[in-house]
């Protein structure tokens, strides 16, 4: 467990849509393996021993049904091994993924008294596989570069394995239809090009510091470390693994529930 006064937060984010899974309900609390797809994340935090803070973002509407259906079941299979866990009331996201963060990130700066000593970890609900490697990986890599004159982001990767093309113009309506995306363009090289995770690690003051000021001006990012990059902060990559897939088709969630309902969780 880390130190008091080096707290390493963990924020699931879980306000997916889930309409390209075709499911009605938000997609963090579609069922795999017999439990909200919400639940193996959490699961995996809340038992990984460097976490000291678990602080779910869901849905407006859904808080009370993580923190008294969900949760608790955490409780129960950590205590032993995790006796100092903080598990925080549910918070509820906004609109977009960047606003939910930046809202749980300003919980975390009501809640956290030392914020320029303490890390946050950052993941997508819709990961439901983190394997604890990935966890500690991220948050070694957070721990060593801590004195470094510039905050340092650390991001799970992996190498593009396959051939990578552009497309130069998208298929028509009729075209869509038939499960034609449109015209190939150029073949892309795949050499130095990753394929970026979840959980991405941050120090804590510089990234709740970032998105206040991505609010002010009305920037939009499609992952937290693009902040870091566009602000010339170093993102560090550490290994991924591939089987940490996003869920976002039906034919996904398929994947992850034949490895969870085996035990892979």
């Amino acid at each position: 467990m880390t130190s008091s006064g080096n707290r390493c937060w963990a924020v699931i984010l879980a306000g997916g849509s889930g309409q390209r899974l075709g499911s009605p309900q938000p997609k963090a609390f579609v069922p795999v393996a017999g439990q909200p797809m919400i639940y193996w994340s959490l699961l995996a935090f809340s038992a990984h021993p460097d976490i000291t803070d678990l602080l779910p973002i869901v849905p407006a509407g859904l808080e009370a049904q993580v923190d008294s259906e969900i949760c608790p079941r955490l409780k129960l299979r950590t205590e032993e091994e995790t006796p100092d866990l903080r598990i925080h009331p549910a918070v509820a996201g906004g609109e977009r993924r960047q606003d939910s963060v930046r809202r749980g990130l300003e919980t975390i700066a009501q809640l956290d008294t030392a914020p320029n000593e303490s890390f946050v970890l950052l993941h997508d609900a819709a990961r439901p596989v983190v394997p604890s490697a990935m966890i500690r990986a991220v948050v070694t890599e957070l721990r060593h570069t801590r004195h470094h004159d510039l905050p340092v982001a650390v991001v799970p990767a992996i190498p593009a394995g396959d051939t990578l093309k552009n497309l130069s113009a998208p298929a028509d309506r009729s075209a869509q239809l038939r499960g034609v995306m449109g015209t190939v363009g150029e073949t892309i090289s795949r050499e130095g090009v990753l394929r970026v995770q979840t959980p991405q690690g941050f120090p804590l003051a510089a990234i709740l510091g970032a998105h206040r000021e991505a609010a002010q001006t009305g920037e939009t990012f499609t992952d937290d470390a693009m902040l870091f990059e566009k602000r010339g902060w170093p993102v560090r990559a550490v290994a991924g693994i591939s089987l940490s897939m996003k869920v976002t088709y039906p034919e996904d969630l398929d994947l992850i529930e034949a490895y969870l309902g085996t035990g892979g969780g």
